[in-house]
Order: C-alpha cells, then structure tokens, then sequence
C-alpha cells in the first residue's frame, strides 16, 4: 500500500495535499474545539500535520481557525504530489525524559490505587 496522501478543502477551497514521503510516518487531521472557563476563551480550529519517524521530524501542512458552517472534506488518495510542510526538528526523546515520564505515571497510579495497595 502506497501511503496515503490527505486532499484538505474547506468550504469547497483546497487547502493542502498532506502526505509523508518517508517509508514510516504518522498523518493526522484534528478538529479541535475548547472552551475553558480558567481562560474566558473559546477556539474552533483544523490542524493537518504528521511525524516523518525515520528523519524524526515534526511536519505541519495547514492550522486555521474555523466558524460555525465551515465544511471539511478531505479526500484520501495514493498521489505522489503534496504540499511542502512546515519541518520541526528533533521530536525526541533522552532516555533521562522517558525515566521521569514513567516516574511520574507509577506514582499518580500508586496515588489512584493506594486504598487498593494497603490491603495486601
């Protein structure tokens, strides 16, 4: 399977061809909408971006804000043509990071089960 390519539109408009040209990757299209009370703000709002994990780069092709009526549709095809992305460097990991990272999720859990872990 060649891997797919992600043709954007909205409101009818295309927007990007959103495609990872490396063997192994991650494509995404999230539409988010937030409303938090803490910052009296409100946001509607598409992100198109990817990973290309073997160069181990962020990849961003399109993020707008959207309103109420906004249409997306996006059309999945094998197409060798994409739009250029924006590329972050060096979405890694130190195996100092992954330590604390796993640190801080055993003792949230130990947290949540301490009833649980008192009565052996």
């Amino acid at each position: 399977m060649n891997n797919p390519v992600f043709e954007v539109y909205v409101n009818g408009e295309l927007v990007t061809k959103a495609g990872i040209t490396a063997d192994l990757g991650v494509l995404s299209m999230i539409t988010t909408w937030v409303k938090r009370a803490t910052y009296n703000d409100e946001s509607l709002s598409l992100t198109v971006s990817g990973l290309n994990s073997i160069e181990n780069t962020h990849l961003d092709w399109y993020g707008s804000e959207l309103k109420i009526g906004d249409e997306i549709n996006i059309k999945i095809t094998d197409q060798k043509e994409v739009t250029n992305p924006t590329i972050k460097q060096g979405w890694t990991m130190t195996d100092e990071s992954i330590l604390e990272d796993k640190l801080k999720r055993f003792y949230s859990l130990k947290e949540e089960l301490k009833e649980y872990i008192d009565k052996e």
